[in-house]
């Protein structure tokens, strides 16, 4: 048709076709469109319905800043580029979780299998994560099995933490309620991406038991931790929300949390 492009490209239209009709549109201002309003737009264009009826239409509505209708579901070249990043960095961030998944636990390990007495405060650090929720982690035991001998098989490893309390000395018994404990906590950082059942509060305070027990935190645990302490208004805000840039670790309140580093004697 003179003075606009043409649109031969008329399939699932209007069910689930790129293209919009001009009078679905709005403009920057919230006015409805017309083909007249809507003719300068570069996605102008037009088509014959099969009732012989010009039907004008924004071939990319979203690209433009059209407003569309709710039921519009194509995004625009910058939503899809935004979305990659988005998803790009989500995976970035949970491969540097992994890491530092691997890196508790090996530093746990090395601190449970310090020879000596345990520093006073142990067993109450222990008992205060034990007690701070309801844990749902299956084989808790299994798990503080791992924390001992982390080269234990999957057949002998719940038998691991049940020996060492038979075998373990009274006077050291404080440590392994910490690698229970331990067990726990860890299990509740691994469920992140599950939001019914992680908790970000135990989670800010077991890394901050860590950072206790001498614990270096890793950049992304810093960022996170920071960003768990912080009150949120949706709980799918745990799994993908934009973490706070730059170092946090100044931010983060110790006296907020409650934790005290247990004292050596």
């Amino acid at each position: 048709m003179p003075g606009c492009g043409s649109s031969s490209s008329r399939r699932n239209f209007p069910w689930s076709s790129v293209e919009a009709r001009t009078s679905e549109l709005t403009d920057v201002e919230g006015e409805l469109l017309t083909p007249d309003s809507h003719a300068s737009c570069p996605g102008h264009a037009a088509f014959i319905d099969d009732n012989g009826e010009a039907v004008f239409v924004c071939q990319h509505p979203k690209d433009w800043q059209h407003g569309t209708p709710s039921s519009y579901r194509h995004r625009s070249k910058a939503e899809i580029q935004a979305d990659e990043e988005a998803a790009q960095a989500r995976r970035e961030q949970e491969e540097a979780l992994t890491v530092a998944d691997a890196a508790r636990a090996s530093f746990l390990h090395e601190y449970l299998s310090r020879k000596g007495r345990p520093p006073a405060g142990t067993l109450r650090t222990a008992l205060e994560i034990l007690a701070s929720r309801e844990h749902h982690y299956g084989s808790t035991r299994s798990e503080a099995g791992h924390l001992l001998h982390p080269d234990a098989d999957g057949e002998s490893v719940a038998a691991v933490f049940v020996e060492a309390v038979a075998k373990t000395a009274d006077n050291r018994l404080p440590l392994l309620a910490l690698a229970y404990a331990a067990a726990a906590a860890e299990a509740n950082m691994r469920s992140r991406q599950a939001p019914w059942q992680f908790d970000p509060e135990l989670a800010v305070r077991w890394l901050t038991v860590l950072v206790d027990l001498g614990y270096p935190l890793s950049e992304v645990e810093s960022r996170l931790r920071t960003y768990w302490s912080t009150p949120l208004e949706d709980e799918d805000d745990l799994l993908g929300g934009d973490l706070p840039d730059g170092d946090t670790d100044n931010d983060f309140d110790e006296d907020e949390a409650g934790e005290e580093a247990p004292e050596s004697d």
